[in-house]
């Protein structure tokens, strides 16, 4: 039988104390690798990937610009500060109802920015008005300028 030192008052707190400070450093260690990688994240990974980061309508569609949009599109002042930083100049129109079963709400009418809604402009929503905004300029020009060789001029629409 081999000899086994009797364990003490004395050793037992030191191994409680062993014990936190090796639970204490990693847990430091872990926020420390968590910090750098979400650092190295921010630096390296374009915006359109990342949900922290703002939505901008001039960068490509990306992991997080759904989520993105949902928010913006659930928040009125929100989508019309993405929809002006994007350079559309819209009018903001009063919250409606036609007819009892037709209602606007954070309606507005798109005035520049964008090629111009024909015969008339449309009236939509601020959430309609953001997801049009991204498809002109995600979807339809740059396929315009490939398969055309020019940008868009107009869109021909029949009401929202």
């Amino acid at each position: 039988m081999a000899y086994r030192r009797p364990i003490t008052e004395h050793h037992e707190r030191a191994h409680r104390l062993q014990t936190l400070a090796a639970r204490i450093s990693g847990l430091f260690l872990l926020a420390l690798m968590l910090g750098l990688a979400f650092v190295f994240a921010d630096r390296s990974i374009p915006p359109q990937h990342l949900p922290w980061k703002p939505l901008r309508l001039s960068d490509p569609v990306g992991v997080a610009t759904g989520p993105k949009v949902s928010y913006a599109a659930g928040n009125p002042e929100v989508c019309r500060e993405v929809l002006r930083k994007g350079g559309v100049g819209f009018s903001n129109l009063p919250d409606r109802t036609e007819g009892g079963f037709c209602a606007i709400r954070n309606g507005l009418v798109i005035s520049s920015g964008l090629p111009p809604l024909k015969p008339a402009p449309a009236v939509m929503s601020c959430q309609q008005a953001l997801a049009y905004s991204l498809w002109v300029r995600q979807v339809v020009q740059p396929a315009a300028k490939q398969l055309l060789g020019a940008e868009v001029a107009s869109i021909d629409q029949y009401g929202t």
